[in-house]
């Protein structure tokens, strides 16, 4: 399969081999046949296969423009252009317009090698090592308009540098592409960028990527505006490119995601940064929407941004003079966030009603960090509200708390029961790191309590109600010390009633004589 260009489209066509190919290939399987019998030997036959099959050298003509005066013609094995000169008939030199050079290892890309052809205003490269390149340095070269790279590679540049890929990628920069003083389009066919130079002014180029992938970082963001100017086009199946082979680095970026969606969301996540704070775009997640790191650590922020790039999955206000942070509980834009770090502002309470409208029903994971801050009380209800929740629909997604460094007021013994609690979650939940033990008392709290570790503290008996004035005991000998002495005046009263005028008392008239 090799690619041309015809009335403005890449068109692909399939060249038959010579029959001398294709008896070498039957005798390179015939003579090893009997040996096969792992796949490791299956792949030794496919490789000495395919070394023989580049090693013969031809060039053909492709039929359909020999009436109109031009010749297109496909060179196959060939390890130099100079190489296709002397395999295409001198009589049909001067008609060939278009040049497709395919399965060839060239050492050098130069128009000094076409002179053969002064015609020639097409150059086509079709599954070729494309090394070096080098600028003209006679006169008389053709004037090549149009350069079609499909499915070249030189991944010798990488393994310079170390760098292993499963993908056959090349690098393209501008000094190349100045070798090719009149080109005009460039075509980039299911070929594998590494990197490509922002082609500088004046703009008469017009590039058309079709398949393959391009590197998606920050310096890509030019091939964008070329895009929406209209002097480049990159079709919908151009993914980015990353060369590596390491698996975390294969999942966790930008691996055979979109190119034009990608970068699209680089695009708007550099417009929609806030002034000073810097913003990342780490990788696309399984969902295709994008996480997007946001940092505004130490620019001297009073309050929460009121705007942020959409999707933010991550935002750090580190080192400010932040005291409210509500507006990450109502904000739209930081519904997506799934960290936010606070630590060394000057943070005293937390709503709690919001958060619980923010953490509710929530998919997603959620960690803040308010350490370094001056957070003497804490929404325990609330959050352990989320907590119980979140454990009837056996979820996983629970909210994680980092509150270390702050004056937590243990003398309240409404607080610091549910407060601890709150301290066990986190304990449980972020075991590998140990925050929980930064959670401490505050300084001013009493003797035995101050600095003291809020997960060590003995909430039982310091948190012991105390005891009632009077137990039912004391009730009821209170009550049987009044009646004994009621009873003791009684029988005063009777004895003076008695020896004064004689007279008994009431209830012993009433009693029956013997």
């Amino acid at each position: 399969m090799v690619c041309y260009v015809r009335g403005g489209k890449v068109h692909c066509v399939r060249v038959l081999d010579m029959w001398r190919r294709s008896c070498l290939l039957w005798a390179a399987v015939t003579a090893v046949l009997p040996a096969i019998t792992t796949v490791a030997a299956w792949e030794d036959v496919f490789s000495s296969t395919k070394r023989i099959w580049r090693e013969s050298r031809f060039c053909q003509v492709v039929p359909g423009l020999e009436k109109v005066g031009q010749l297109e013609v496909v060179c196959e094995g060939i390890k130099s252009l100079s190489d296709a000169g002397t395999l295409v008939d001198v009589k049909q030199q001067p008609r060939v317009t278009t040049l497709t050079v395919t399965y060839s290892n060239l050492t050098r890309i130069a128009l000094d090698d076409l002179q053969a052809f002064p015609a020639l205003t097409t150059l086509s490269l079709n599954n070729s090592v494309t090394s070096d390149w080098a600028s003209p340095s006679v006169v008389g070269v053709p004037k090549v308009t149009c350069l079609i790279l499909d499915r070249c590679w030189d991944n010798y540049a990488l393994e310079a540098k170390n760098i292993k890929t499963t993908r056959p990628a090349f690098a393209l920069t501008l000094e190349q592409l100045n070798m090719l003083p009149d080109l005009k389009e460039l075509y980039i066919v299911e070929s594998f960028l590494y990197h490509l130079d922002r082609l500088q002014p004046p703009p008469h180029i017009h590039i058309i990527v079709e398949g393959g992938g391009i590197e998606c970082r920050a310096e890509s963001l030019w091939v964008m505006d070329w895009v929406s100017s209209g002097k480049a086009d990159v079709s919908n199946s151009t993914r980015c490119f990353v060369p590596t082979s390491d698996p975390f680095h294969m999942k966790y970026s930008f691996v055979d995601k979109f190119f034009l969606i990608t970068m699209g969301y680089w695009k708007e996540m550099e417009r929609d940064c806030p002034e000073r704070c810097k913003c990342l775009l780490n990788g696309i997640r399984d969902n295709h929407l994008p996480m997007i790191g946001v940092n505004c650590s130490g620019i001297g922020l009073s309050h929460i941004p009121e705007s942020i790039p959409a999707h933010s999955h991550s935002v750090y206000l580190d080192n400010n003079t932040i005291t409210n942070f509500t507006r990450v509980f109502t904000h739209p834009l930081y519904r997506n966030v799934d960290k936010i770090s606070l630590t060394y502002n000057k943070i005293t309470s937390m709503d709690g009603r919001l958060f619980y409208q923010f953490a509710h029903n929530r998919s997603l994971d959620l960690c803040i960090n308010l350490s370094h801050n001056q957070l003497s009380k804490f929404p325990v209800k609330e959050v352990q509200r989320v907590y119980d929740e979140a454990l009837e629909r056996d979820t996983q997604h629970l909210p994680i708390f980092v509150l270390g460094y702050n004056p937590w007021d243990c003398d309240d013994c409404s607080f610091l029961p549910g407060f601890q609690k709150i301290v066990y979650h986190i304990k449980y939940s972020q075991n590998s790191v140990r925050p929980y033990l930064d959670i401490r008392c505050k300084e001013g709290a009493r003797s035995d309590l101050a600095m003291q570790q809020v997960m060590k503290l003995d909430v039982v008996s310091l948190c012991r109600p105390d005891p009632p004035l009077l137990t039912p005991m004391d009730v009821l000998v209170i009550c049987l010390a009044i009646l004994l002495i009621l009873f003791l005046l009684n029988f005063l009263h009777n004895f003076f009633q008695y020896r004064r005028h004689g007279k008994l008392p009431w209830i012993i008239t009433k009693l029956p004589s013997c």
